[in-house]
């Protein structure tokens, strides 16, 4: 596990996207870089122009699938190599609450 700290500047949001599982449409495997046009994620941490009572860290967040600035340039601890992202506030598109029941 690293090390790292990341902490945002200005109005801009650490998140960590959900992983995308791949699908299977008929007998298709989608890619999972082509299988969503929206990503969930839990925001890590927020920059000194963010209002911490409007944008909390460790809420549930949607945005969309190329949202923000990928952080690709050092190992953070994941396999997935897109999950780490910058956003700023406008790329929020809303805050999940509650629990998905089963399928």
């Amino acid at each position: 596990m690293s090390n790292i700290e990341i902490r945002p500047t200005a109005d801009k949001i650490y998140i960590i996207l959900d992983p995308v599982a791949e699908k299977k449409v008929g007998r298709i495997l989608v890619s999972r870089t082509h299988s969503e046009t929206v990503r969930v994620g839990t925001i890590r941490a927020i920059g000194p122009e963010i209002d911490p009572e409007k944008i909390k860290v460790g809420s549930r967040v949607i945005v969309t699938y190329m949202a923000g600035i990928i952080l690709d340039l050092f190992d953070l601890g994941n396999d997935a190599v897109d999950t780490h992202r910058i956003v700023s506030e406008a790329e929020i598109l809303c805050y999940v609450t509650g629990e998905q029941n089963g399928s």
